[in-house]
């Protein structure tokens, strides 16, 4: 945390000057800053709180007013060494980049060489994307996203991690159909913006990031913003993260954006503050005038009634809202691992910039600028500040009650428990994390934060719209026609999946964006009317029912198909390969137990074991490791049997009666482990996939006869069900809340993850088959062979 403007002649103090003497203001000011301080040190404990709540480690922000900066605080550390994140530290700030491109664009306006009524191609010739409906775009409808263009272009756009120049982007843009009449709908456009930034070079004669720093950068004194993340030394970041829905975080890629006009700047909150401070002064910047004053308030006027697909209302490039009636102009970006928040209240002559390191994030970020702003502003007024009023967790029974699936006139949502979370989906198309509060049950997720949420005895209101809890029954069988499509497609930087919910065809997009999908064509499928893509298109390569398709086209930017799903067809090993892992497998098992380990172990541990195959007759048991038909193709158990402490014997056998009542029964692939087998496997398992198998060093729960790998079988046909991966497939897919396949199969999955959880077993965070018994920990482990287990009779 930082308070060098306070401490310098911050706003507190300044205000002070204005009403007395100098002798006064000297015997005075340390106490008042003393005071002041103690005042934030509330605020930024109350950030730090709230980051934390939502796994954010890494925020800055820069408050200023009229004079500059007024306050600052950062939370983390840049992730190469132990420097502390403060208001210098840069950050990718996504699409707040479009303000400076709009402002460079209404300079060009103010100087009277662009005239924002004219059609786009009389300032560039070639620009000619496929327009149906015999209206021009102008270069108005660019700036307030009204231009009917796609949201990325096929070259350059969010997706492409190929280095491509602006021109190249905006060609690529010929190749595309408007979605929209130009003029009849707001469609927030990334490409739309890409072609502003291009009129902004041509008619500069220059290029691009030039014009953004000289014209911008230069005069607003922004000494640490960059226009590419190849300028900017990555070790005095902090790490942005990614946030798929199914599993942890990751590191976010780091690559420039084609469309960087969109979303391609790198800057510091002090340096957006500034921006901040020459737009409080309707213009003037530290070392020249960047806009007139006339200008600002035509770009902070809205343009007509037309709201987004997101309900944004735009004036020229400024998003236009009202917090407490009073105008407030902003934009947020959202990029790669990072989100930002850019908040002016012109009236009250205060602004803040505020970024995270998290993706998806823009909920926690906006949250943060208004609650600051609010919290400044009281303090100007004397009125008393309101803190945050902090979520907790739901209580177990409470949310146990909530869970289930309800639906409204036109659409269904799921509540459901994700973790050690509870969570709304898919409402809006997005996931959200439900929490406690003094307001009852809030959303309180890093995307969106709402108290819109109240839960009845069978219904929930969420944003207005009342869904009725409905019977959580098992779905059909998926339309045959959408297996061809089903699957995951494009890089791993940003997956698209494609599944089957409902009997529609839905994808998620973006790592969070869930929408469904109305089919127009025998391959072709529309975006609903919400949402990033609203009205696009996809559409996916020809295919039987027999094949799958091989990509995907999301208007003419490709997505192709990655890995199919693996079965449980063993690998074939060769000679040579059949040899090394005999000798690893012979080592292993003359291997000791690490001495660390509680031993114990041998002799009496086994007494405490119950072989499976006698707790019922219709508990199947097919043990994959006694044969070769399993993902390592090599048999590592004499014999086929299953093994389990007593107590979790006992408990499994209550799910697996449960279970009847569907039609179900349990199978076990695996149970008892001896520690030997963990060691083999770890030996033969790529480093990238050791995710999915125990580190002997620790152990397994395998070990200690307190972990069951299991599945479902229909007690009619005797035939296992079909889940969303195969056994012990070593991708995504075996992830527990991996969202893909069809309803049926995650349904299957869920029932038995929850059936198991009843009973005290806890899914394996990346394995959707494996389940740790409560106790396990409690269980001596075990390096006793099948061969040598003395049974208690």
């Amino acid at each position: 945390m930082t308070m060098k403007r306070f401490m310098t002649g911050g706003f507190l103090s300044r205000y002070l000057t204005r009403y007395m003497l100098f002798t006064i203001f000297m015997v005075a000011v340390l106490p008042m800053m003393a005071k002041a301080e103690d005042i934030y040190s509330a605020l930024n404990d109350d950030i730090a709180r709230y980051a934390h709540s939502l796994g954010i480690d890494a925020v800055a922000i820069e408050v200023v007013d009229s004079q500059g900066s007024v306050w600052s605080y950062g939370l983390g550390e840049v992730h190469t060494s132990n420097k502390l994140v403060d208001r210098n530290t840069p950050f990718r700030v996504g699409s707040v980049t479009k303000l400076f491109t709009d402002i460079a664009l209404m300079q060009l306006v103010e100087k009277g060489v662009v005239d924002l009524a004219k059609p786009v191609n009389h300032y560039l010739p070639t620009f000619a994307p496929v327009n149906p409906y015999g209206v021009e775009i102008t270069v108005e409808m660019l700036l307030t996203h009204r231009s009917g263009l796609v949201r990325e272009p096929p070259i350059g756009n969010y997706f492409d991690s190929e280095e491509a120049s602006l021109d190249q982007v905006i060609a690529s843009i010929n190749r595309t159909t408007l979605v929209y009449a130009p003029g009849s709908k707001v469609q927030y456009s990334n490409a739309a913006l890409a072609v502003v930034g291009r009129i902004v070079e041509v008619m500069n004669n220059m290029p691009f990031d030039s014009v953004i720093q000289q014209q911008l950068m230069h005069p607003l004194n922004m000494q640490n913003s960059y226009m590419s993340i190849v300028d900017v030394d990555l070790s005095t970041m902090p790490k942005g993260y990614m946030r798929p829905y199914h599993t942890e975080r990751f590191p976010a890629p780091t690559f420039d954006l084609g469309i960087s006009p969109a979303g391609n700047m790198v800057s510091t909150m002090q340096d957006l503050g500034k921006l901040a401070t020459a737009l409080i002064n309707q213009g003037k910047a530290e070392k020249g005038r960047i806009l007139q004053a006339k200008t600002l308030t035509t770009m902070w006027t809205p343009v007509d009634e037309h709201a987004s697909a997101r309900d944004y209302v735009f004036g020229l490039g400024f998003i236009l809202s009202s917090i407490n009636g009073e105008l407030a102009v902003s934009h947020g970006g959202a990029v790669y691992g990072f989100a930002t928040q850019f908040l002016i209240l012109p009236g009250s002559e205060l602004g803040v910039a505020v970024s995270a390191n998290v993706d998806f994030g823009n909920g926690a970020v906006n949250r943060i600028a208004e609650h600051v702003l609010s919290y400044i502003l009281a303090l100007r007024q004397g009125k008393p500040s309101v803190l945050f009023q902090h979520s907790i967790e739901i209580n177990k029974e409470v949310a146990n009650s909530m869970v289930g699936t309800y639906a409204s006139k036109d659409s269904r949502i799921t509540v459901r428990k994700k973790n050690n979370d509870i969570y709304i989906e898919w409402l809006g198309g997005l996931s959200l994390r439900l929490m406690d509060s003094v307001d009852g049950i809030v959303i309180d997720d890093p995307v969106k934060f709402s108290t819109d949420v109240q839960f009845d005895n069978e219904s929930v209101t969420v944003f207005g719209t009342e869904f009725k809890r409905i019977i959580d029954t098992k779905p059909e069988t998926a339309n045959p026609g959408y297996t061809r499509f089903i699957g995951e497609y494009g890089d791993d930087h940003n997956l698209l999946y494609v599944l089957e919910k409902d009997n529609q065809l839905h994808v998620i997009i973006e790592w969070l964006a869930h929408y469904p999908l109305e089919q127009v064509g025998e391959n072709t499928f529309v975006f609903p009317e919400y949402g990033l893509y609203p009205g696009e298109q996809l559409t996916f390569s020809a295919a039987t029912t027999e094949q799958l398709s091989s990509f995907v086209d999301l208007g003419e930017i490709r997505f192709t198909r990655r890995l199919a799903q693996q079965t449980l067809t063993s690998p074939a090993l060769s000679s040579k390969k059949k040899d090394v892992y005999s000798t690893l497998f012979e080592t292993a098992k003359a291997s000791s137990l690490p001495k660390h380990f509680n031993t114990q172990v041998e002799g009496n541990a086994a007494l405490d074991l119950v072989n499976l195959a006698t707790l019922s007759d219709t508990i199947a048991i097919d043990i994959k490791y006694a044969t070769t038909d399993n993902v390592f193709g090599f048999q590592v158990y004499s014999s086929a049997n299953a093994y389990l402490h007593k107590d979790a014997a006992k408990a499994l056998l209550s799910v697996h009666k449960r279970l009847s009542k569907h039609g179900l029964g349990l199978i076990v692939f695996d149970a008892y482990r001896p520690w030997y087998v963990t060691q083999f496997f770890w030996a033969i398992t790529p480093e990238m996939q050791r995710k999915f198998v125990a580190n002997p060093e620790k152990g397994s729960p395998h070990n200690r006869a307190g972990a069951v790998d299991v599945s479902l079988y229909d007690l009619a046909t005797g035939e296992t069900v079909t889940m969303v991966s195969a056994y012990d497939e070593m991708t995504e897919r075996s992830y527990p809340y991996y969202p893909g396949g069809t309803s049926i199969q995650r349904w299957y999955r869920d029932l038995l993850i929850t059936e198991m959880a009843l009973a005290g077993f806890n899914v394996h965070k990346n394995e959707w088959w494996h389940f740790d018994y409560k106790q396990w920990e409690q269980f001596p482990l075990m390096n006793t062979s099948f061969e040598n287990l003395q049974l208690s009779e």
